[in-house]
Order: structure tokens, then C-alpha cells, then sequence
């Protein structure tokens, strides 16, 4: 399966979700493949350098991808590993739109604050010509990110309501919700997911319980589909 968290802006969290994601899907026994097509960043692969480094098992195997053949890239390493986890940059690259060529999966996380008319017309926009190259259907999976733990907020909420009123076609939003918490950015400066953190403490708990929601969500309820071919 090829999982890409991917949108057009930055600060959203992808590379931390991408991390956690292949650490789980890892610890499920897979062979997992992280992809850094940010090339203005690499911050996912400095992060796997770390672990990789510190000799943190499960091991992930990483790469760096850029230009135009990214789409080709990919379907020959879906070929040697059972699961490929994308981190995008945070803007229209032409990674993204390559990957959109081929992914299984594409996980939008968006802050509340982001959720302006412009950045959800530029989604839909890449979606529309990403359909023009694949034989199969690509749906936009919207996940409420950093999110705000006050218990007077509800991410999750707001998002389905901008969705709901502006009648998007293709995208929907999980039900899972990642908050901002301390947890992530201290596991991400070990080479760790937030699962793999010591001793944990309640609000590691509380990361942990949210990227175990979100894995279910993504990698057990969704139904596996078969690499899309790329267009010549």
C-alpha cells in the first residue's frame, strides 16, 4: 500500500504523521519504505537517519525522491516492500502531484486555521488532475491536525462543517484527530514514534491513543487497493 500525507500547506504536521505511521505499521511485522519528497525540508529523513543511527528496531528503510519520475520511483520500490508511507512538502510540487498518480491513500492533515476556501480549491484542483492518470479513484481523507486540546474545541467539527457547506465531492473527514502534544515533538527529536516513548506519562498516552485510532483507521477499516499504473 502506498500512503501519502500530502497538502499545500506547510506546519500541518505531515512529516510527524508519516513518521508515526510507518513506526506502526513496522511494528506490525511490515516492511515499510519512508518516502521524503520534500526536498526543501528532509526533515522525515533526518529522522530516519536517527533512528537508523541509534539502532531503534523495528528498522524503517528510507529514501529521498525528487523530479519528474517520482511516480515511476515508486511503483518499482512498491514492487520490494510491503508498505511505502510519503512525506510531501507543504506546497503544489511536483512530487505531489507525481504521488497522486499512485497512491492507495491520501491523508490531508489541515490546522483549523487553515481551512480557507483557496487551500481547499487548490486540493481539489490537484485531486481533478491526478484522476486524469489514474484507472482508479483517489479520495482525499481529511484529518483535523494539531489540533487544540481544550475541551471547548472541536477540530473535528469544524472541518465536516466547511466540508458539508461546500459540498466537496472525493474528500471526507476521518474520524480520527491528532492534538497538539508535547509527546510528538520529543519522541521525533529521539528517532521514535510516540508509541516507542519510556515511561510514558498521561499526555504520551494520550498521542499514543490517537495514532493507534488514526492506524486502525487508515490501515484496518480501508479497504486495499492495487497501485495505479502511470500514465507514459
Amino acid at each position: 500500500m502506498i500512503v501519502l500525507t500530502g497538502s499545500v500547506k506547510g506546519g500541518t504536521g505531515k512529516t510527524v504523521l508519516a513518521a508515526n505511521l510507518g513506526v506502526e505499521r513496522a511494528r506490525a511485522g511490515r516492511q515499510v519504505l519512508l518516502v521524503d519528497a520534500d526536498a526543501d525540508q528532509g526533515n522525515l529523513n533526518d529522522w530516519a537517519a536517527l533512528r537508523s543511527e541509534s539502532g531503534i528496531d523495528p528498522a524503517v528503510t528510507r529514501v529521498l525522491l525528487k523530479g519528474r519520475d517520482t511516480a515511476q520511483q515508486l511503483v518499482r520500490l512498491a514492487e520490494k516492500f510491503d508498505d511505502i508511507v510519503i512525506d510531501c512538502g507543504g506546497f503544489d510540487s511536483q512530487e505531489l502531484r507525481q504521488a497522486l498518480v499512485v497512491a492507495d491513500i491520501w491523508i490531508i492533515p489541515m490546522k483549523p486555521s487553515q481551512f480557507q476556501i483557496w487551500t481547499l480549491e487548490k486540493l481539489i484542483e490537484l485531486r481533478s488532475l491526478a484522476m486524469g492518470f489514474r484507472p482508479t479513484e483517489i479520495e482525499g481523507w481529511l484529518l483535523a491536525a494539531r489540533a487544540s486540546t481544550h475541551p471547548s474545541h472541536d477540530d473535528r467539527a469544524a472541518l465536516e462543517t466547511v466540508v458539508r457547506e461546500r459540498g466537496l465531492e472525493g474528500f471526507r473527514v476521518l474520524s480520527s484527530v491528532i492534538h497538539e502534544r508535547a509527546a510528538y515533538p520529543v519522541a521525533e527529536g529521539m528517532g521514535l514514534g510516540v508509541s516507542e516513548l519510556p515511561r510514558p506519562d498521561r499526555g504520551v498516552r494520550n498521542a499514543v491513543d490517537e495514532v493507534t485510532r488514526l492506524y486502525r483507521e487508515v490501515f484496518e477499516d480501508a479497504a486495499e487497493t492495487a497501485v495505479a499504473p502511470v500514465a507514459a
